[in-house]
């Protein structure tokens, strides 16, 4: 089974057989919880995860968002969509041919743009594959894009030794922008060392907001 999907009985894990093009195909299906703190807010948010041997799909949900993305077995983004029923926001993003292809209705406004790859690879939920990406490096550099604006921003990935306080049994994953917005903003990701599972997140939205703490549920 792919290391991904390879975690302790404290997460549900699911595995069936499928019939397709005359031979059976091993299928992992994941559920992942985690307890968010924001302010003064509590909540949780899940991630969903299907695993058919070739790559992923991945569905999160986060109050009134949802997304969905598909990651290969090389741990890239190959597509992402993005719906908020808040925001009137339903919108598809695919890598294809050296440019980012961002269609459909953005806070209520129709979109359709090309934005052009630097040729950095598209991780866009690098806590959820951290573990696997950084197992035999201490860095890693990715572009991903920003649900607030549909910008495309590139972030250096680096292992810091383990966390702090309810982090502390966890690898700590500092995130920050390159160029000059790595002073302004960073945030820490958090997965287990044994089993590469992602455990948490923790960071400051934006200047002056409060702090937001992800942890993964057992």
């Amino acid at each position: 089974m792919n290391r991904l999907f390879a975690f302790s009985g404290r997460i549900l894990l699911a595995v069936v057989f499928t019939f397709a093009a005359g031979s059976f195909v091993s299928v992992s299906a994941q559920t992942l919880t985690y307890d968010v703190r924001c302010g003064d807010k509590s909540f949780s948010t899940s991630f969903n995860a299907v695993n058919d041997g070739s790559g992923t799909v991945l569905t999160t949900v986060y109050g009134s968002q949802s997304t969905r993305q598909v990651i290969g077995s090389d741990l890239r983004t190959m597509e992402w969509s993005l719906k908020d029923r808040s925001s009137s926001t339903d919108v598809a993003v695919i890598l294809e041919n050296g440019f980012f292809l961002i269609k459909g209705t953005f806070k209520g406004k129709s979109v359709d743009k090309k934005v052009k790859s630097d040729g950095t690879p598209w991780v866009q939920n690098i806590g959820f594959v951290s573990g696997r990406l950084l197992e035999k490096g201490k860095k890693f550099r990715y572009t991903s894009v920003r649900p607030t604006d549909l910008k495309v921003f590139t972030f250096d990935a680096e292992i810091k030794g383990n966390g702090e306080g309810e982090y502390k049994d966890y690898v700590r994953v500092k995130v920050t922008p390159t160029g000059t917005f790595s002073k302004l903003w960073h945030a820490n990701h958090y997965f287990d060392g044994r089993t590469l599972e992602y455990t948490g997140y923790h960071a400051v939205e934006k200047a002056g907001g409060p702090e937001t703490f992800w942890l993964l549920r057992r």
